[in-house]
Order: structure tokens, then C-alpha cells, then sequence
């Protein structure tokens, strides 16, 4: 049986907001920039909310130039992916196309983390730092260890959350609903076949 207290413990994490102007701190070796997606507009462009995520995972890629950055979330419709739109907006800020790994193919958050931790293992990372909105943040985290630990991988997962004005969301506690989504998403994360991910990861 999985013990649950890593879920507990992010549960109750006091979610890190980035400050604009700050510098990130520093990172550890082999560690990774990761930025889960938002839906994009019809046309294909990036809303605010992945507007403000991108803000935040460009300033730890210019604060971290070693670290690569895995960018995932699908098309949901739209003429490109949202890793692929946040691949455009980094490269336009200056990241090098090198550092950049795309999972195209996610449809929600469940998807985010089951399609993008076996890229962190192929990239041998040991430490990777969440980049999401901070309603998003724990639900991202508990997801991703949740598939890290069902593989086997010794990741450390940490975060740096970009703050949404429009919500407004407490950096301390969650509401029941997102409790209910959490849970539930997790159900999905756990029950899906580890193998099936790998292949369609390496697609």
C-alpha cells in the first residue's frame, strides 16, 4: 500500500509565490525547470494564466542556464500544443531551443505529470522545480511524485508558483473542492499502466 503522508504534507504547504524583480534561489545539481500548460485561446495564443506561468519559468531559466526545461500540455483543440506555444514565448525571450523538452500530448493535469516524469528520468534530473499557478501548485506536486514513485525515481520535487490577480488563491490551505479534485486525480494517476505511459512519452 503507497503511504499517503507525502499527500498530507503537501496538503498543508505554505505555496511559494515568485516575487517579480526577486532572483529564484539558487537550485541543486541535475535539477529541472518544469511548467505544466493552461488552455490556450481558439487561435492558438496563450492566455493570461499561461502568461504569468511562462513569466516565472523564464526567470529561473535565465537565473538557472544549465537547467533544462520541460514544457507540457497538448493542443486541446487549438492549432498548437501548449508546450509548444510555451516553447515559442521562451525561445522569444531568448532560451535556447537545446534546453527545451516538449510533451505535446496532455489533456489535463493527470496528463502533465504521467507523460512528464519519464522525460525527467531520461534527462537523469534528481531535483525538479514546478512552475504552475498557485491553485494548481499541490495538485501538480502530489501528481508528480505520485508517478515519480510508482517508477522507481528518486526525484525531489519543489516549486515556484506564479500568482494569478483575477483568483486570488491562499498561499496556506485548500478549499473541499479542490481537496475532491486532488484526491481524485490521484486515483487516475495511480491506477494507469506505468508501461503505457512510457510508450506514449517516448512517441
Amino acid at each position: 500500500m503507497m503511504s499517503d503522508s507525502y499527500v498530507d504534507r503537501i496538503l498543508a504547504l505554505e505555496v511559494i509565490e515568485h516575487e517579480t524583480g526577486t532572483v529564484p534561489s539558487p537550485l541543486p545539481d541535475r535539477a529541472a525547470i518544469i511548467v505544466f500548460g493552461h488552455q490556450l485561446e481558439p487561435d492558438g495564443s496563450m492566455r493570461p494564466r499561461l502568461l504569468q506561468r511562462l513569466a516565472v519559468a523564464h526567470t529561473l531559466a535565465a537565473a538557472h542556464p544549465e537547467a533544462p526545461i520541460v514544457l507540457t500540455g497538448g493542443p486541446l483543440g487549438t492549432p498548437r500544443s501548449e508546450a509548444e506555444a510555451m516553447a515559442g514565448g521562451l525561445a522569444e525571450e531568448g532560451i535556447s531551443a537545446d534546453r527545451l523538452h516538449l510533451e505535446p500530448l496532455a489533456e489535463d493535469t493527470v496528463g502533465n505529470a504521467l507523460l512528464s516524469v519519464p522525460i525527467l528520468a531520461r534527462l537523469g534530473v534528481r531535483h525538479a522545480q514546478l512552475v504552475s499557478s498557485t491553485y494548481h501548485v499541490r495538485r501538480g506536486l502530489i501528481l508528480l511524485e505520485a508517478v515519480a514513485r510508482r517508477a522507481g525515481l528518486a526525484i525531489v520535487f519543489d516549486h515556484l508558483a506564479a500568482r494569478d490577480p483575477a483568483l486570488q488563491t491562499p498561499r496556506i490551505g485548500i478549499n473541499a473542492a479542490e481537496h475532491e479534485l486532488i484526491l481524485s486525480d490521484l486515483a487516475r494517476a495511480r491506477s494507469l499502466p506505468l508501461a503505457a505511459i512510457d510508450a506514449r512519452a517516448s512517441a
